[in-house]
């Protein structure tokens, strides 16, 4: 790039400075410390970049910040990366983070029984089951990946009352079902090839991880094949987003259950769940032994095709 213009509103502005210094590229990257409303530049640009990305992808609420940006001084033409967002949700089980952090009150831990604080942890139709960020096993996804929604981010709009419901309806072979596992991918496009970010648990482990929802009622169990059915709903109220979950599985579950998100933000899911973690590090070290940061993406993808939603 002939020149580069990066912009960071908060003190890391002066950090950024210090190592396009040390690195004798002071010259061509020029660090502004300015907000987005603020910004003033001489011209448009050619390439947009940004990564805006949250937990559940949106919960930090600056996809509407760069779609400001871009509107005003992204040049007819030009490139945004990345250009493509896809959220995923696949059903999921996990026997053994359900026996240990579910059903634990109800085990009798050292010999005492503890089952009153099932009731009070896990009893409360409101405040349960709650999504749980966290690094989720691959070998714990059944079923099928559904696409949710899928945005390009060059002709995306973004309204303070955009609202997504993505249907769905799949059939899963017998066994159990715990809740179901949400992540994202985020594609470069390229002349050559595609480059996607993904966050799938199969990715290695990342920064954002995965958010596991639990099914109420769960752990759904059969000897037969599951109809698993229902819609999710993703609505923005700037700057919060509200996930809804419809959902039915006969002939287990026959009548539709509905459980909503109170509003997320910027500041839901700071804390990611410990136990996944520490098991997610152990099997990513056990199969790929001592490597750099385990960082995931980085997977080749062709561009994507359009999703099965209604937006409104």
């Amino acid at each position: 790039a002939e020149r580069v213009i990066c912009v960071e509103g908060g003190p890391m502005a002066q950090v950024a400075e210090k190592i396009m210094e040390q690195n004798g590229v002071s010259q061509r990257v020029r660090v502004l410390r300015t907000t987005h409303k603020d910004l003033q530049l001489p011209g448009k640009v050619d390439v947009l970049v940004s990564e805006w990305m949250g937990f559940w992808m949106l919960t930090e609420d600056m996809l509407v910040d760069l779609l400001e940006v871009r509107d005003r001084w992204l040049k007819v033409g030009g490139v945004v990366w990345p250009r493509y967002t896809q959220l995923w949700m696949q059903p999921y089980s996990d026997p053994e983070w359900w026996s240990d952090n579910v059903e634990y009150w109800g085990s009798k831990p050292y010999g005492v029984d503890m089952s009153p604080m099932t009731q009070y942890a896990f009893g409360d139709p409101d405040l349960w089951p709650v999504p749980v960020r966290g690094q989720w096993r691959p070998s714990g996804l059944v079923g099928q990946p559904h696409l949710v929604s899928e945005w390009d981010l060059r002709i995306k709009r973004l309204h303070k009352s955009t609202k997504v419901i993505s249907r769905f309806q799949q059939s899963m072979d017998k066994g159990v079902v715990h809740g179901v596992l949400f992540w994202f991918d985020v594609i470069f496009d390229h002349p050559l090839e595609n480059v996607t970010l993904s966050t799938h648990p199969a990715a290695g482990v990342q920064h954002w991880g995965q958010i596991f929802w639990p099914l109420r009622g769960a752990p759904l169990r059969t000897d037969r094949a599951l109809d698993f059915q229902g819609s999710v709903r993703v609505e923005h109220t700037a700057p919060m987003w509200n996930f809804t979950i419809m959902w039915k599985a006969p002939p287990v579950v026959k009548r539709f259950v509905t459980t909503t998100t109170d509003p997320v933000g910027a500041d839901s899911f700071t804390v990611m769940d410990s136990w996944t973690t520490e098991k997610s590090l152990e099997a990513f070290l056990a199969l790929h032994g001592d490597v750099g940061d385990g960082g995931g993406g980085g997977s080749v993808g062709a561009a994507p095709a359009a999703a099965a939603l209604d937006e409104l």
